[in-house]
């Protein structure tokens, strides 16, 4: 059985490397997902109206709209009660957030 890994991140998964992060990013998540080792998953933000499941690159991958955070510092209701769906789905081993 494989080691599930879960990556929460400010932005989407990219085929190119992205300005923002260097090389590190890009190419941390595709040496993971050729490995064949891990199930790899990521909740990322992107410009979507409400929280969307998708596949990317055999990537198991919730995407969250950017919003504005509520007075507690949190995202939406909505956003929260699909990320814990999310990770109860895919019951990672490892979280890291980016």
């Amino acid at each position: 059985m494989k080691n599930s890994i879960l990556w929460m991140c400010n932005g989407p998964l990219r085929k190119t490397l992205d300005a923002r992060e260097g090389t590190v990013f890009t190419a941390m998540w595709q040496a993971l997902v050729q490995s064949h080792k891990f199930h790899f998953a990521a909740i990322i933000q992107d410009r979507v109206k409400k929280p969307i499941i998708s596949e990317y690159e055999n990537i198991s991958q919730l995407v969250v709209p950017y919003e504005p955070l509520q007075s507690n510092g949190l995202p939406s209701e909505q956003t929260l009660r699909e990320i814990v769906l999310f990770v109860e789905r895919i019951n990672p081993d490892l979280v890291h957030v980016w």
